[in-house]
């Protein structure tokens, strides 16, 4: 799946995360006067904070590859692949582990929502495809179920 690259949505987070931090900084400055307690009870809001800016700033560029195979399942994903491949990370495990996928929303902007698809396997889930549309990410997701279930069967004819 390719970045979802740069859109309006990503300009207004990332203006929404400079007016945010702008907001946030100063009064974690004012409250370190009263020492570090008190300080403490900003980091809830440097956590959204940097939770949004992430929208802006890394989601954009991050693109995935899954493979399934008869007994391995990888996924990578690949962080600016396009100024070269700067970081990636890799998750795999057993086919018989992946029990399928589902199209679901991830993030509600301004009312819209987002979604992404969860690939489910031992009990924990995965989420790619930011940046797809839902007809997307559901075709998606009927293949890859689709394809586990051919498996499955094919490792029960064995």
């Amino acid at each position: 799946l390719p970045p979802s690259g740069v859109d309006s949505n990503v300009f207004f987070s990332g203006a929404f995360t400079a007016m945010w931090f702008s907001a946030v900084a100063p009064a974690t400055l004012g409250m370190l006067s009263g020492g570090v307690l008190p300080a403490l009870f900003m980091a809830p809001f440097w956590l959204a904070g940097g939770v949004i800016a992430k929208t802006a700033i890394v989601d954009p560029f991050v693109s995935s590859k899954l493979t399934i195979g008869d007994f391995l399942w990888t996924i990578e994903k690949t962080y600016f692949r396009r100024i070269g491949k700067l970081t990636s990370k890799t998750k795999e495990g057993s086919t018989e582990s992946l029990k399928g996928s589902s199209v679901e929303v991830g993030l509600v902007v301004n009312n819209v929502p987002r979604y992404e698809l969860r690939l489910f396997f031992d009990g924990e889930t995965l989420s790619f495809g930011n940046g797809l549309s839902y007809d997307e990410l559901e075709y998606l997701s009927k293949t890859i179920n689709e394809h586990c279930a051919e498996i499955a069967k094919n490792q029960k004819l064995q």
